[in-house]
């Protein structure tokens, strides 16, 4: 019973499918982040929330140096930070307040249910691209 996700983390998207096991349906990302197709891969600050794919990018021309994408490109141990409202980021917090972004938004379309199991995939060729 709950929700299972599986997410497709790209570096430029990111697609993701809810499996809701008590109603046997299935969702896509898309549909419940109200997008056509995959989600873009970025996400914008401000002082009070996080902002998402297509949201992100379009607060992003207000306030360039608080916006981040494509942000899988700098988990390989490049030592990545940028400070964020004064507040020092690292590739792998950006990638927390993208999942934590995603699990809040599918969440709520679910009546506040949780989430019971993930599935994150990384393509192959990602994890030998040393």
């Amino acid at each position: 019973m709950g929700l299972h996700v599986g997410v497709d983390f790209g570096t430029s998207t990111i697609s993701a499918a809810v499996w809701h096991s008590q109603s046997d349906t299935v969702r896509v990302l898309s549909s419940i982040m109200k997008t056509d197709g995959p989600v873009p891969n970025a996400i914008f600050y401000t002082p009070q929330q996080r902002h998402l794919g297509i949201q992100a990018q379009k607060r992003s021309l207000m306030s360039p140096q608080h916006f981040i994408s494509n942000i899988k490109r700098a988990l390989s141990g490049t030592g990545w930070r940028r400070s964020i409202f004064d507040e020092e980021k690292t590739a792998v917090d950006v990638m927390v307040d993208i999942f934590q972004i995603l699990k809040g938004n599918i969440e709520r379309n679910y009546g506040d249910e949780p989430i019971e199991s993930v599935v994150i995939t990384v393509p192959f060729a990602f994890l030998y691209n040393e």
